[in-house]
């Protein structure tokens, strides 16, 4: 995608540079050369992060790259269960049982399976 054409997305989508850059994970510095045109040749990943943000190339709206959504494998994830993953797994294998086993109690889950594992159980 041409800087024009990504310049046509922004006005479309009525965003600011910060917005973009702050979706994009890129200093607004970067993004803000971009634009501008200052950065002749930027980097291809750099571009990709842009479209991202802008909620094109990637498969995303905008809306849900706002909310925080990004694939990881086949699910997608929040920022908050993002956090809370990356809380649990610094827990002890004895702590996680015994958080998912509360988290299955308050959700009033019977099975102690876990879905992945009672799939592959069928397979």
């Amino acid at each position: 995608m041409t800087i024009e054409q990504l310049r046509i997305e922004k006005k479309k989508r009525k965003m600011t540079l910060q917005e973009i850059s702050d979706l994009a994970g890129i200093p607004k510095r970067t993004v803000d050369d971009i634009f501008s045109g200052h950065t002749k040749n930027p980097r291809i990943d750099t571009i990709q992060a842009i479209e991202r943000a802008l909620g094109i190339g990637s498969g995303f709206t905008a809306e849900e790259i706002a909310a925080g959504i990004r694939a990881t494998k086949r699910e997608y994830i929040t920022p908050i269960e993002d956090d809370l993953l990356y809380e649990f797994r610094k827990l002890s294998p004895y702590l996680q049982e015994f958080i998912l086993k509360m988290v299955r109690t308050l959700n009033g889950s019977d099975n102690d399976t876990p879905p992945a594992a009672s799939m592959a159980n069928r397979a």
